[in-house]
């Protein structure tokens, strides 16, 4: 199988000795030997000879076919290695060294030097199947199906039946709302079927809400590209990836591979929480292709290099260190390239990675999968720049900082004086946060009361987000859209009897100057307004002045109540102290029997 030559061993040393400086006359002679049995003399002529001068690619690669059969493997990668450099697109040099590197365990050299031979012939079968193999160890199934006839039947016998998931428009505008970026264009994602590679095709048109079903379900995966015209983006984050060459590297060691993507994945969670300590909300994304994402989605477009300036700053106070075998990165809209930089087109999330088969998914706090992914993407919610530039701010300046809910229900604020005050925003509250799905009466008590306050916005989120149908948009639009009247505490009673009457709902309120029963009075009595004058009443219509007029009762009625339980207890404390008359700032409180009737007045000294 080596450089043909004479096989006469006579014949051969002759013309050795006319023409001693001939490389090929010493391959053929090694050769002879090796055929002849003669193992130890053909590998004193390779020792000696292999290194002669020549620049013939056909006798390198001859020399290294010849330590392959002898097991020396150095030599023979050597060998090949010249070859190339004389000869780079040698089919049969290309195939022998890559087999051989895969043989000595240097994988990720070999798929390097298949990926060469399959880009400049396609239809080389060999090459085709080992690439396949490389592909299915590193657990790249549909690459490997690429390359090969093999199909996977996993799932094909199974009983349990699979249905697939609905849909809706507002799913669709979901996706569109958080991943907005170039207003034209966007790639899908395909396997080249003559080397196995990845690629996006680039379509040169506006994205279709179908295409993007599609995806959903996991018929196309897409691509899109975050940079605007403008330069300005609305997503980015913080990308964890095992790379192709430490990949390759352990392709027989899928243990090692696991552990380092375990590693990603607490450096992930640990950034999750330290960004939350600073009221920064993002969300992990396992891309199915030893691939991390922490996503930060922003409430309007923002310059992609303030972003990556943020970022990076951020990165340095949680740094990874598992030397070069993870990376870690902005998620950035470009890419260097040469001497420029290009624009680059990003896996859309919750597509199934054509490479791997696997579907990207989100994960909780924990790093465990969430049941209803696309329902999910109703709970992401954007965040304003400046949170993110605070954080920055006190990272730098090592302040310890340390987001007020995270402290929460303790602390001082317009917020926890409600919480303690308000037995009934306390209860509504402690339903949220424990997971509980609210009723729409209990929602709209805490959107006028808690809403309406400094920051209401925020502590709506915060309260609302633990529950199970908590929509982050809709939240927010809602909080924007309040009217700056609070609910009073008999609409509160109307809506939620058994819920008052179980915590013993019977707050004092000063309403001097016509203002109502409210939560908010706890906090400031500004907060509240006064009722509408009799001459605006006048001009309303009929039915406008009945329902006022019925409210008025029913808060008279509210508030006699109140006053008969509070002179209850006076007369339990005047008759304790065996007092009649009680000095109040600049008042008299005095209490008058008469025929076995208590009444109070009040009046002057």
């Amino acid at each position: 199988m080596g450089f043909s030559g004479n096989n006469n061993i006579e014949t051969l040393l002759a013309q050795i000795r006319l023409n001693p400086l001939d490389p090929a006359l010493y391959l053929s002679l090694a050769q002879y030997y090796y055929d002849e049995g003669e193992e130890e003399k053909a590998r004193s002529i390779v020792i000696r000879r292999r290194e002669m001068a020549t620049t013939n690619a056909m006798i390198h690669r001859g020399w290294g076919e010849l330590c392959e059969d002898l097991g020396l493997a150095r030599q023979a990668l050597e060998s090949y290695q010249k070859a190339l450099r004389f000869n780079p697109n040698d089919e049969k040099t290309l195939l022998r060294l890559a087999e051989l590197l895969a043989d000595v365990g240097r994988y990720e050299d070999s798929i390097h030097y298949l990926k060469k031979l399959l880009k400049r012939y396609p239809e080389n079968e060999p090459a085709k199947n080992m690439m396949a193999e490389n592909y299915r160890l590193l657990g790249l199934k549909g690459q490997a199906e690429a390359l090969s006839s093999f199909t996977s039947k996993e799932n094909e016998n199974t009983i349990v039946r699979q249905f697939p998931i609905s849909i809706s428009n507002e799913d669709i505008q979901n996706v569109i709302r958080l991943f907005d970026g170039r207003e034209r264009g966007y790639g899908l994602q395909k396997i080249d079927a003559r080397s196995g590679e990845l690629f996006y095709q680039i379509i040169d048109l506006p994205l279709p809400p179908e295409v993007i079903r599609a995806h959903l379900r996991g018929e196309v995966t897409l691509g899109f590209f975050p940079l605007r015209e403008d330069k300005t983006i609305k997503v980015s984050g913080i990308s964890v990836w095992i790379p192709f060459r430490v990949m390759a590297a352990n392709i027989k060691n899928h243990g090692h591979l696991m552990f380092l993507m375990e590693k990603g994945r607490s450096y992930m969670l640990r950034m999750n929480s330290m960004l939350k300590s600073y009221g920064i909300s993002s969300y992990l994304e396992d891309t199915g292709s030893y691939q991390l994402r922490l996503w930060l989605f922003f409430d309007r477009f923002i310059h992609f290099l303030k972003v990556k300036s943020l970022i990076q700053d951020l990165m340095k106070y949680q740094p990874l260190s598992i030397e070069e075998s993870l990376m870690v990165e902005p998620i950035m809209p470009t890419v260097p390239q040469g001497v420029s930089w290009v624009e680059q087109v990003m896996m859309l999330p919750l597509g199934v990675h054509q490479g791997t088969g696997k579907r990207s998914l989100f994960l909780d706090k924990e790093g465990a999968i969430y049941p209803n992914q696309v329902k999910f993407l109703e709970r992401i919610r954007e965040v304003n720049i400046s949170y993110i530039q605070q954080a920055v701010k006190n990272l730098n300046s090592k302040k310890t900082y340390q987001n007020p809910k995270s402290k929460f229900p303790s602390g001082q604020g317009p917020f926890q004086t409600l919480w303690e005050n308000c037995l009934i925003i306390r209860k509504i509250g402690e339903k949220s946060l424990a997971g509980r799905d609210l009723l729409s009466e209990e929602k709209v008590v805490l959107f006028y009361t808690i809403g309406l306050l400094d920051q209401g916005e925020e502590w709506l989120h915060y309260l609302l987000e633990p529950g199970p149908r908590y929509h982050a948009e809709k939240v927010s639009r809602q909080a924007r859209r309040l009217a700056p009247n609070p609910i009073s505490c008999i609409k509160i009673r109307d809506w939620l009897p058994e819920l008052t009457s179980s915590v013993a709902c019977n707050c004092s309120f000063d309403l001097r100057g016509g203002k109502y029963p409210s939560p908010l009075l706890h906090v400031n009595p500004h907060s509240v307004p006064s009722t509408t004058d009799i001459d605006q009443i006048e001009k309303l219509p009929l039915k406008e002045i009945a329902l006022r007029y019925l409210r008025l009762r029913n808060e008279l009625e509210e508030l006699e109540q109140i006053r008969q339980r509070t002179e209850d207890i006076l007369e339990r404390h005047f008759a304790k102290k065996q007092i009649n008359r009680l000095k109040i700032q600049e008042k008299v409180l005095s209490r008058r029997e008469y025929e076995g009737q208590i009444t109070w007045e009040i009046g002057f000294e």
